[in-house]
């Protein structure tokens, strides 16, 4: 078995980094390592998840597609998934997303397991590449929750405020 284990402090309630890590259909705008995953954080639920995998040497780079199966979603806390290669029980690979609190934010721990008769093949220049990615994701979470601002929400209508605002009038619907 390989463990790869990476973490990074983020001055953010959990509530905040949680919505930007189960949002999967926004990775292509921030997420330099997983660029894009096709489907839904649910258990059960198999995803389409696109690693961009830079060589050790930083020369070169080449997109990953993985399909793993959702196994665990706690909210404000962790999103697991897990796929096998070459018949599974061969290769089997696990990765996790964690938030955990701390004084004054968050820690968010990015893990990955791998697991079967083939680990011992997996050369260190494999675990190097997905620690690249995970340590250069963590930094791009960090900088877009702590630097992008809270989203504009429209003024609620309080049906029994006395300040004489009114809702906007309901739409028309013609009989017929």
């Amino acid at each position: 078995m390989k463990e790869l284990a990476t973490f990074i402090e983020i001055d953010a309630k959990p509530d905040l980094v949680w919505q930007h890590v189960a949002a999967f259909r926004h990775y292509s705008e921030w997420n330099p390592f997983i660029t894009s995953v096709q489907g839904h954080p649910v258990v059960g639920e198999k995803v389409s998840v696109t690693l961009r995998l830079k060589t050790a040497d930083g020369r070169n780079q080449a997109n990953h597609v993985i399909t793993p199966r959702i196994v665990k979603v706690e909210d404000e806390h962790e999103i697991r998934w897990e796929h096998g290669a070459w018949l599974g029980w061969l290769l089997t690979f696990e990765h996790w997303f964690r938030i955990t609190q701390r004084k004054g934010g968050v820690k968010f721990h990015q893990c990955m397991r791998v697991d079967g008769l083939l680990t011992g093949l997996l050369k260190d220049d494999y675990c190097a590449m997905f620690r690249e990615g995970f340590t250069t994701m963590n930094a791009a979470l960090k900088t877009r929750v702590e630097t992008m601002e809270p989203p504009k929400l429209r003024p609620a209508y309080n049906a029994n405020d006395n300040a004489g605002r009114r809702p906007p009038p309901l739409p028309r619907v013609a009989n017929t």
